[in-house]
């Protein structure tokens, strides 16, 4: 797929424009790279992903595997160099305390915990959806999460018919080199303190070994041979 190379400004110019104008774009940053990338459609089309594609593209999945998974064709490629840019300090808001929204939730935790002390689940994520109505700038969010998440991969995706995702990750979902495949687990976390050594408790760990077996698994089905290697910071 062949590039063509814009300034900084430029690329981010395009973008706003084809989210004013509606046209399926994406625009994206590989993890600890300095490079910016955007393609797009040339019209709104919506296409779904299937192994007959032979041209380069964005693949978005959603979470429930009963819904088709989105493929947006590479029909324009630039790319740019990442310039710095101020980030303003984040302000810790409170959301509105909804306490029926509260109790349902603690209800659900409860439920949860005696179904794993039942032996029927070993582990969980519970999560819940959030509406808030707010103004903002996507291509704003996007370049301030390049700059703030340097060693994630961060993408803002838009369709009119998908509507518009902004997202930053530091796992890496799969990497091919030749024959072989990598991929990543992080399950385990904690929350961040500068100047403060990491000590992962046994909660923690075996939150993490939960998913790295699962992963094993899956991959011992597909791959002659599967490696499991555990971070230098675990």
């Amino acid at each position: 797929m062949e590039k063509n190379t814009l300034q900084y400004n430029e690329i981010i110019g395009k973008a706003t424009e084809l989210l004013e104008k509606e046209i399926p774009f994406v625009i994206f940053k590989n993890p600890n790279s300095m490079q910016i990338q955007l393609i797009h459609q040339e019209d709104n089309q919506l296409f779904y992903f299937n192994d007959s594609f032979s041209v380069e593209g964005f693949v978005l999945a959603p979470f429930d595997k009963e819904k088709p998974t989105i493929f947006l064709p590479a029909e324009y490629a630039f790319q740019a160099q990442i310039e710095s840019i101020d980030v303003p300090t984040a302000t810790n808001e409170n959301l509105p305390n909804d306490e029926e929204e509260t109790f349902r939730y603690k209800k659900m935790v409860e439920q949860t915990i005696e179904t794993i002390q039942n032996g029927v689940i070993e582990k969980v994520v519970l999560s819940r959806e959030i509406s808030i109505l707010q103004e903002g700038n996507p291509l704003s969010s996007f370049e301030r999460m390049t700059q703030k998440y340097a060693d994630a991969f961060c993408y803002l995706f838009y369709h009119s018919e998908v509507g518009t995702w902004l997202a930053a990750t530091p796992e890496i979902l799969l990497k091919i080199k030749g024959n072989q495949i990598t991929t990543m687990a992080l399950a385990g976390t904690q929350p961040y303190v500068e100047q403060k050594d990491i000590i992962w408790k046994e909660k923690e760990k075996q939150e993490q070994q939960i998913v790295t077996d699962v992963i094993v698994d899956k991959n011992t089905r597909v791959c002659k041979s599967v490696t499991s290697i555990r971070s230098t910071n675990g």
